[in-house]
This record gives C-alpha cells, sequence and structure tokens, in this order.
C-alpha cells in the first residue's frame, strides 16, 4: 500500500468514526421514512419480529449483550438528492468496500466505517430498491460490526456498532405496494401488515449464514388466499442463480435490481425453498487470496501463504462460538499440510486479515 494511499484511508476511518457517532447521537432528529415524500418502501418494524436464534443472526438480542440501552431507531432517507447520494456512494465508498463491509485492509476503526457505510447503503436501500446496497449492509452485519462488537477496546465504536446492527433489524423485511422485499435470511417469524391495510405472518427456518438451507412460510389469515409479490434477494456472493421451489414445484422468476421476483396468490402455509452454496471459496487477485463463504469471510489462522491447490473440508464447529470451522489441506512430495479457516470475526485483531499472500 503506497504512503498517499494509507493517507487517504487514514482520513476515511477518521471520518467514518465520526459520521457514525454523530448517526448514534442525532439519529432522532434525521427525518425518517414516514416522514418523506420519496419513500415507497416501508421497513418492518423490530417489534413485528420474533428472531430464535441466539447468535450474531439474531439482530435485536446480540446488541444487548455489548449494550442494554439500544433500541431500533428508524432509518432515514439521504438528505442530499438522490443523483448526487448515488454518485457519492459510487465514487467515494464502493471502491473502497471490502468484504466485511469497512475499508481498506486495517482493522483500526473498522467499525465506525462499517457503521457509516452501513447506514449510507440503508438509506439508499430505502430510496431506491437497488439490492446491491443490501449487499453492502450484510458484509457489515457479517463482518466488521461483530468483529468490532467482540473485541474494540473501544467503548464508543462497540456501542456504534451495536446500534447499526439492531437498527438493521428492521430490515430484514420490507414491503411496498406490491408486496414483500426478504432482504436477509435469518430464523424469523414476522407479523406483516401492509400499508395497504394486508397482513399475513411469515416465517424463516434456515441454516444461513453457516449453511445454505433456507425455507420460508407464508401464513395468510382465515387460511385465504392472497395476491402478492414476493422478493427474495439473490446475494452477490451467489455464483449462479438459484432454483426457486414453492411447495416442492420449481419456479420460474426473473431478476429485478438483485431481487427474484415470484408473483403468485399465495395459500396459507405455501413453503419457499432456496439452497445456497456457502462453502468458503477463494477469490485471488494480484497474487493475494481471500476466502468468503455466503456472507461470512474466513480467515487462516496462522501467517502462511495461502496455497494455490488444496482440499477443503469441514472439521465441525468452534466449542465456544458454535460457529464452522475449515481445513485446507495441501499435498507437496508426499507432505500434508494441514492451514485451519475461522470466520474474521472469530480471531483476535492481530490475526484478521481479509486478503493472505498467495504460495508461489
Amino acid at each position: 500500500m503506497t504512503r498517499r494511499t494509507h493517507h487517504t484511508l487514514r482520513n476515511r476511518h477518521a471520518a467514518a468514526r465520526f459520521a457514525a457517532t454523530w448517526l448514534l447521537l442525532f439519529s432522532a432528529y434525521l427525518p425518517s421514512l414516514a416522514q418523506r415524500e420519496l419513500a415507497t418502501i416501508s421497513s418492518v418494524r423490530s417489534d413485528s419480529i420474533l428472531f430464535l436464534d441466539r447468535d450474531i443472526t439474531n439482530l435485536q438480542l446480540f446488541p444487548l449483550l455489548v449494550d442494554q440501552e439500544v433500541s431500533p431507531q428508524p432509518f432515514a432517507l439521504p438528505k442530499r438528492p438522490l443523483p448526487e447520494a448515488v454518485a457519492h456512494w459510487q465514487n467515494e465508498v464502493a471502491p473502497h468496500l471490502n468484504a466485511v463491509g469497512s475499508f481498506g485492509e486495517t482493522t483500526q476503526s473498522e467499525g465506525y466505517t462499517a457503521v457509516a457505510n452501513l447506514y449510507e447503503a440503508a438509506s439508499l436501500w430505502f430510496a431506491t430498491g437497488e439490492g446491491a446496497y443490501i449487499d453492502a449492509v450484510e458484509k457489515a452485519l457479517f463482518g466488521a460490526l461483530p468483529a468490532t462488537m467482540f473485541s474494540s477496546p473501544d467503548a464508543v465504536e462497540r456501542a456504534v456498532a451495536a446500534q447499526a446492527m439492531i437498527d438493521a433489524s428492521q430490515i430484514v423485511y420490507a414491503t411496498d405496494s406490491l408486496g414483500l422485499y426478504v432482504n436477509f435470511y435469518l430464523n424469523t417469524f414476522a407479523h406483516i401488515v401492509t400499508t395497504q391495510g394486508q397482513t399475513y405472518n411469515v416465517d424463516i427456518s434456515t441454516t444461513m449464514p453457516w449453511g445454505g438451507m433456507m425455507k420460508l412460510r407464508i401464513r395468510t389469515p382465515q387460511q385465504q388466499a392472497i395476491p402478492l409479490t414476493l422478493r427474495l434477494r439473490i446475494p452477490s456472493w451467489v455464483d449462479e442463480a438459484p432454483a426457486i421451489y414453492v411447495d416442492g414445484i420449481e419456479q420460474d422468476y426473473t431478476v429485478e435490481r438483485g431481487y427474484a421476483l415470484i408473483h403468485r396468490t399465495w395459500k396459507y402455509y405455501d413453503e419457499v425453498y432456496m439452497l445456497f452454496n456457502v462453502v468458503p471459496k477463494p477469490t485471488t487477485l494480484g497474487g493475494r487470496t481471500r476466502w468468503s463463504g455466503g456472507p461470512i469471510t474466513y480467515c487462516m489462522e496462522d501467517t502462511a501463504c495461502a496455497p494455490s491447490q488444496y482440499d477443503i473440508e469441514l472439521l465441525g464447529e468452534d466449542a465456544m462460538t458454535h460457529h464452522p470451522v475449515y481445513a485446507l489441506t495441501t499435498t507437496q512430495q508426499a507432505d500434508t499440510t494441514q492451514l485451519i479457516l475461522r470466520p474474521y470475526m472469530d480471531l483476535p485483531p492481530q490475526k484478521r486479515r481479509i486478503w493472505h499472500q498467495q504460495a508461489e
């Protein structure tokens, strides 16, 4: 990294730290979605969702373990004109965004940066409905934010990370005049009330983000049938468009703004099934390699160079976090070496590396 690049990223981290702290302190004074005519997408409030897990995927409970005072606050739409806000994201944020939702390759102040990026991405999503902004939110939710909450020595940084995570519980689901958005596949039960007065319940049973199975069921009132457009987010980390089944029958669907659209009349307990591949896979760039499986970034435990050829296998779960642990096994001249991959958030800061030098 050049001195100029390092200086630029350091300034970006400092600016993001200020922005994240400002958002935490003054979010109550920002124009909420209900106050802006531009909003056509409505969040499903956190108090209408029951999160069923007890780990980082519980966006309501996990933040409270860090700061018992946090509570969900409404997202604000961009204060600047939308074309200007989109241009700022495309020119000033997206080119520097890393795999864990922060900037660059340093863990210093990454929580502040990820929080600022999350709020900016969420506000743009409400204004545009573009799934790419939720991809950025997802990187922070399962990367820099839990890493910060686990180990940052800065109490304020941990607090703003907790606030951002609990705020994100309000964009798991959203509605518009046509139907339902599903942004994150988490074990949840939600009561949906649309602006048109339509009500129904949705529940998701999933192994995400550690596994790839997702089942969603729609419970219509009094077992009635209702017309509904279901928008299922196709994350950017997906290599191929997944097959989507409703009650065991594969569905044709179109992809619009990063979402699979299924428009049909839904009956009581109709079930949607999808399967994603979340086994860690490498991305190589400029002689360096990183691993990601689904929305999770994985790191090697030691400082060894990344092997160019290997077999990968699931070793099991970490005894403390219950997160998956993978092994990369390489064989050279009858010598077998095993390298351990763990989620970025599970390693101490000094061992967190997004990119690993590739072995020659």
